[in-house]
């Protein structure tokens, strides 16, 4: 009964953080992301002086029919009324063409049925306007209209919320339908819809996925151990942990993101695998004839210690993310770093109070557990067991040089998903859905109106149209002729050509289809080389959406190197606490490296890459492999080497095939960065306990 009671107590208090934790607003801007540098430099100079760089283009395929083009008119005529848009770039209604009611024909979404006569004047006024349009300078070289489509472009807030965003994407999907329902199609596409979508994942992720790991865990742990009260017993408070941390973030106000969702399974993961050593202790002590009392108080003698010192190495391990520029993982490593060094004495004290009222049977069959004697046989085949290892090692340091960690986003998403088919028709068409800013500070936009800097930008390859200060003049002078002078400054203020606050400036848009990283980078170094070279006297910055992103990517992949780095020097020193040669240090700093070794080297052989989402895979794995191979190291400076593998053969088991079970459920997952982030993580769990009960031993034989 005192079981039971104490486990209804930790399921009401779940239930509350629960409640606290729910809503965890998710957040993929790249502005949420980055925290330092010259592309977080550039991105902030973008929001206070030229109104962002975000921008999503609407493309309506109308054939020649004038109910298309008038709906495509309406479409940019409601687009004003979102939250997140700050101008709508209407082919149909650029500055300077007559702004009237939208083109009514009886095709179009919301126009009025008058009868044939209005029928004819509407289609005869719509393809006016669409000539009237095709003449501009501004859409022949943007591509925004021809005789088969029109495209509207929404440009976004600097500051548009995810919120915000996500109605965004919500109207464009109303508008698809719409269109549907009229016989008009509608292609959308851009990387705010993206990230919105991104968004969408990363809250399903901790809806749907989180929970389902701690259920999959108590499955496995109930019928592995055979009893469902010690399976719950060991879970919940490693539950309650994860769920903890997740509402101490919402309560601070930091948003989730593909990174950032990871920490409520990170800290279950780390906090069961802890708590399973006691479990087993307790265990033991019960099979030995102790009673559940005796049992429960024996059994944190023998644990705690380790089980202090792999807690501390692991959130010291984590807490080193702190020196990345990529805020999301600076943050994770906070959080996860804040939940494990509380979550893991909560969960021991919790297991101390619960375990007494279990009532087990002492096992009388108790054999020697399969991984221990796995450990014997390894110690035999010393000389096997060590080449594997070095040549697996070895394989997957030469690979690091390749890690896939600059996927574009697009290939997040299945080849079916209707995102991932508008940008490829989109861009298939000639349209370019990626771009980078070009800020040349210091300069007088109207001066630089009519320089050259424009000309070289659009002779990159393989860029697509280029958006600056003279397509601004050139289209301005088509409707304004003489007089376009005087209204110059304030249109290309308007436009986002020309600086705002702050110093003079001018901006460049080079949009490009989305490509892979080497190749934008390389058209962003010539594009850095043109404009130094138009204008030598000026500061030439480059940045935006884009290249904040490429940025992003390279700092996580210095992050996985720093801080795997710092965590092993951590978990090197945390280890001569309980290591009595340096053979012995040796052996398990070697131990600990290998599953990492093992997640790198699947990642160039399998399709499970590594990338900004599943980057904190190796960390996830170091983690559990720091507080099994601690357990094993301290058993075996104390009760000897068949004592210890014996120990800490049934925890590591348990633990690793509940995790692994656990993680491998998010395979399927549609999305490709949940589905990787699983089976990596399942691999990894696997690799760390084949490390330890094969690695280890053969590294310790006499």
């Amino acid at each position: 009964m005192r079981t039971w009671i104490g486990l209804l107590g930790l399921a009401l208090a779940l239930l509350g953080l629960a409640v606290v934790a729910d809503g965890w607003r998710p957040d993929n801007r790249i502005q949420s992301w980055t925290r330092r540098g010259e592309g977080a430099e550039v991105l902030a100079r973008l929001e206070e002086a030229y109104g962002g760089d975000e921008f999503v283009l609407l493309r309506v395929e109308h054939g020649g029919d004038a109910g298309a083009i008038g709906w495509a008119d309406e479409v940019g005529l409601q687009a004003r009324a979102v939250p997140a848009v700050a101008r709508v770039v209407n082919p149909l209604r650029l500055p300077g063409s007559t702004d009237a009611e939208p083109v009514s024909t009886s095709a179009g979404a919301g126009s009025t049925d008058a009868g044939a006569g209005s029928t004819a004047a509407g289609a005869q006024a719509a393809r006016a306007r669409l000539d009237a349009a095709l003449a501009r300078p501004l859409v022949k070289e943007l591509g925004l209209a021809s005789g088969a489509h029109v495209d509207v472009v929404l440009a976004l807030h600097a500051h548009a919320s995810p919120e915000e965003r996500a109605a965004l994407a919500r109207f464009v999907e109303e508008r698809r339908a719409e269109g549907r329902a009229a016989g008009h199609e509608l292609l959308a596409a851009g990387h705010p819809l993206l990230a919105a979508a991104l968004d969408e994942e990363a809250a399903r992720v901790d809806r749907d996925f989180a929970p389902l790991l701690v259920v999959l865990a108590v499955v496995a742990l109930a019928l592995l151990q055979r009893s469902v009260p010690l399976a719950l017993v060991a879970c919940l408070p490693a539950a309650l942990a994860s769920v903890g941390t997740r509402a101490a973030l919402v309560a601070i106000g930091w948003p989730s993101n593909l990174v950032l969702v990871a920490v409520g399974p990170l800290v279950f993961v780390i906090v069961l695998a802890a708590g399973l050593h006691y479990v087993a202790a307790f265990r033991r002590w019960v099979d030995a004839g102790a009673t559940c009392e005796q049992a429960a108080s024996a059994g944190l003698r023998d644990v705690g210690r380790a089980a202090a010192l792999a807690a501390l190495t692991t959130s010291v391990g984590f807490g080193v993310f702190v020196v990345s520029d990529v805020e999301a993982v600076r943050r994770l490593g906070l959080a996860a770093a804040g939940g494990i060094a509380v979550g893991t004495p909560v969960a021991y004290a919790c297991l101390r109070a619960l375990l007494p009222g279990v009532r087990l049977a002492p096992r009388r069959d108790v054999h020697t557990h399969p991984l221990a004697q796995l450990a014997r046989r390894a110690e035999g085949r010393r000389g096997v067991v060590a080449v594997l290892a070095v040549l697996v090692t070895a394989a997957a340091v030469h690979g690091v040089r390749g890690l896939r960690v600059e996927t574009n986003a697009l290939d997040y998403f299945p080849t079916d998903h209707p995102l991932r088919d508008a940008f490829a028709r989109l861009e298939a068409s000639g349209a370019g859905l990626s771009a980078f800013e070009v800020l040349v500070e210091g300069v007088d936009a109207t001066a630089q109106s009519r320089g050259e800097l424009g000309a070289r930008l659009d002779a990159l390859d393989p860029a697509r149209p280029v958006f600056g200060p003279e397509l601004v003049r050139r289209d301005l002078e088509h409707v304004a002729g003489f007089g376009a002078g005087l209204a110059l400054p304030s249109v290309l203020r308007d436009t986002g050509r020309a600086a705002r606050a702050g110093e003079p400036g001018a901006r460049w848009t080079v949009f490009l289809p989305t490509t892979d990283a080497a190749t934008t980078r390389a058209i962003a170094a010539e594009a850095r080389a043109a404009a130094r070279e138009v204008a030598p006297d000026a500061r030439v910055r480059l940045g935006g959406s884009l290249l904040g992103a490429l940025d992003m990517q390279a700092a996580l992949l210095a992050t996985l190197g720093t801080s795997l780095a710092l965590t092993a020097l951590v978990s090197g020193l945390l280890f001569l606490f309980v290591t009595r040669s340096a053979r012995t240090w040796l052996a398990a700093a070697f131990v600990n490296a290998f599953p990492v070794a093992v997640v790198a080297l699947l990642d160039r052989v399998t399709i499970a890459r590594l990338d900004a989402s599943t980057v904190m895979v190796a960390a996830v794995v170091l983690g559990l492999a720091v507080d099994n191979t601690l357990h094993l190291v301290a058993a075996f400076e104390h009760g000897g080497r068949r004592a210890a593998f014996a120990k800490v053969a049934e925890p590591a088991f348990l633990g690793g095939a509940a995790l692994a079970l656990g993680f491998a459920g998010l395979a399927f997952s549609g999305f490709a960065p949940t589905a990787h982030f699983g089976l990596l993580v399942a691999a990894g769990v696997a690799a760390a306990v084949v490390a330890d009960f094969v690695l280890l031993p053969a590294l310790l034989r006499r």
